[in-house]
């Protein structure tokens, strides 16, 4: 496959460098960034807005409301609320409480993801990279969170998969770090 980078910036972005990775099927040279393109990102900037502000309700705007997939178990938009509402659960803490997820969760270990939120705070050089595929029934895309600031362990950026349904992007993974729950 084919790829190609095109960057866009917005007023909204509060000067992040955007970038943006697609097909080359689905963009052509010297095209501004598509609709699909805009509209993950401007979700990435309120995702990562909800993270820092500790603001689970704007968080799952964007979840489907079927749920997200962890590997090959799908959890509850229930269960997703039910989590972002109780500060003790491993979702909030994943998101938004750093100092609770590296003391009970064991995030020095190189090994495990860190915490959203400080992963957010501390990458001061973020670039938000977009990329499309399409494949078992749908249209998909990745959203990743890239940073060569922020502590990653060994699993690499944050990466939120969406989904295209009923005219919107929601979340289809990436919110959970799966296994861990």
């Amino acid at each position: 496959m084919t790829m190609r980078v095109l960057s866009w910036k917005s007023a909204v972005t509060s000067g992040l460098f955007l970038l943006f990775v697609a097909s080359q099927e689905d963009l052509a040279f010297g095209k501004e960034a598509t609709k699909g393109e805009k509209e993950l990102v401007e979700i990435a900037l309120e995702i990562k807005k909800a993270i820092l502000q500790k603001d689970p309700k704007s968080l799952l705007k964007h979840v489907d409301s079927k749920g997200v997939m962890c590997v090959d178990e799908l959890i509850s938009f229930e269960r997703i609320e039910r989590d972002l509402a109780d500060s003790s659960s491993y979702l909030y803490i994943y998101l938004f409480d750093p100092e609770s997820y590296r003391d009970k969760y064991g995030a020095n270990d190189s090994a495990r993801p860190v915490a959203w939120k400080e992963y957010l705070e501390k990458a001061t050089d973020l670039k938000i990279r977009v990329s499309f595929k399409k494949g078992f029934g749908g249209n998909w895309a990745d959203v990743e969170y890239v940073s060569k600031k922020a502590p990653t362990g060994t699993l690499g950026p944050k990466v939120i998969s969406f989904k295209f349904t009923t005219k919107r992007w929601t979340i289809d993974s990436g919110l959970y770090g799966c296994g861990s729950y």
